[in-house]
């Protein structure tokens, strides 16, 4: 089929460039990328699908304003199988924006989900470590409680006074 650059493509449909941008943005549309210019291009039955007929070309001579019974054949087929395609083997040529669009956000949800289940397992190891934290901070304060109180009951004495020579001799 016929690639037509996205100016092409809305020159076809008969609308505005920004609606045919609109649609390949919100998936409504699939363009390609080319490898050797680097453009969008749109296939003609991309366009059918999405918009339902073309609008005649201007032509320079009066043969070119017939449709060609390729187009016409083409819409025709397409019509039957709007959104799908033909039936047959699933082919990558019907994947949509769409679908495409949609196959990345379920790689982003299942990156997320990833990424909080890390970041749960990393809050319950932080909560644990909290946890051991406080317990060891609890022993060492019955610790230090035991010693105040030993030091605190312990009765002291006072030593007598040293005796000197007279004290010891006259026994005062």
């Amino acid at each position: 089929m016929a690639e037509l650059t996205l100016r092409e493509a809305a020159k076809q449909v008969g609308v505005s460039r920004a609606t045919i941008y609109r649609a390949v943005q919100e998936g409504r549309l699939s363009a390609t990328v080319r490898p050797h210019d680097g453009q969008k291009v749109v296939d003609t039955a991309e366009l059918l699908r999405a918009f339902g007929s073309l609008k005649p070309r201007q032509a320079e001579t009066a043969s070119e304003t017939a449709p060609r019974p390729e187009v016409l054949e083409l819409a025709r087929r397409l019509a039957a199988f709007p959104e799908t395609g033909p039936p047959g083997p699933p082919s990558v040529a019907y994947l949509t924006a769409e679908d495409r669009r949609r196959e990345v956000e379920i790689a982003d949800r299942e990156a997320l989900r990833a990424e909080l289940d890390a970041a749960r397992d990393t809050i319950r190891r932080l909560e644990q470590q909290a946890q051991e934290a406080r317990e060891r901070e609890a022993k060492l304060m019955e610790l230090a409680a035991s010693a105040t109180r030993l030091l605190e009951h312990r009765e002291i004495t006072a030593a007598p006074p040293p005796r000197g020579i007279l004290r010891r001799l006259f026994g005062k």
